[in-house]
């Protein structure tokens, strides 16, 4: 029996490769490239805008920027310091309260303008004078303390007081009320039936408050003597 030869195995044709497509190619790397470009904008704009447009805002001649802090949110503000006509420097406050949302409390004051009481040259003592029967609220030493420290900042000399002489006896403190001194200013502070701001004599101001909006209430008083030295210096820069 003769043997069978093997069949000759055909050889196997290479596949060509397809052409590239090189515009298609060049079309993807540059939809790649303005995608990242893109990316990159919107991780830098984004912020950008939130703190310069979305969270600022003018609020009577002042540039406000809305931060947050952890779980807090603060509202901040800065304008120079004016000696003598020129700006020796910034300073800077930040509010727990949004101050547009503050335009609701009512200020009574001469003039529209929160003034301080003026011995010779320089500017009397400020008595904080609290109510010893009022309120005390969760916000109460925050607001206190931030008032203290605002006014003085601003150069004057700050004390804490009481309404009633009996009582600031017995506790040995100062008792301070809108006649004791003509020399002085006195911020008198208590709680009522409404929220409200009101010159009640010359040189004394009744900072009330209702359902413990003492920091409302305190941090409105702070504006409007603010917005009275934006104006001021408004005109002098």
């Amino acid at each position: 029996m003769e043997k069978i030869e093997d069949k000759p195995k055909i050889k196997e044709i290479p596949e060509v490769e397809k052409p590239v497509d090189v515009t298609k190619q060049n079309n993807q790397i540059k939809w790649a490239l303005i995608l990242m470009v893109s990316l990159i904008v919107i991780i830098v704009a984004v912020p950008y805008i939130n703190k310069n447009f979305l969270n600022a805002f003018d609020y009577h001649g002042l540039e406000f920027h809305k931060t947050k802090l952890g779980d807090l949110t603060f509202y901040s503000t800065r304008f120079p310091v004016i000696i003598t006509g020129q700006a020796i420097g910034e300073y800077a406050i930040n509010l727990r309260n949004d101050p547009r949302e503050l335009d609701y409390i009512p200020v009574n004051v001469n003039n529209d303008t929160v003034t301080f009481t003026v011995d010779g040259r320089r500017y009397g003592d400020v008595f904080i004078t609290l109510d010893p029967s009022m309120k005390l609220c969760e916000d109460t030493t925050i607001a206190l303390a931030g008032l203290s420290l605002f006014l003085g900042d601003s150069g004057l000399h700050v004390q804490s007081a009481f309404s009633d002489e009996k009582f600031a006896k017995l506790k040995n403190h100062t008792y301070r009320w809108c006649d004791s001194d003509n020399f002085d200013t006195v911020i008198y502070v208590t709680d009522g039936k409404e929220t409200s701001i009101k010159e009640i004599d010359k040189g004394c101001y009744q900072l009330t408050f209702k359902e413990c909006e003492v920091l409302e209430v305190s941090e409105r008083f702070e504006l409007e003597i603010l917005k009275a030295y934006a104006k001021k210096f408004k005109n002098t820069v």
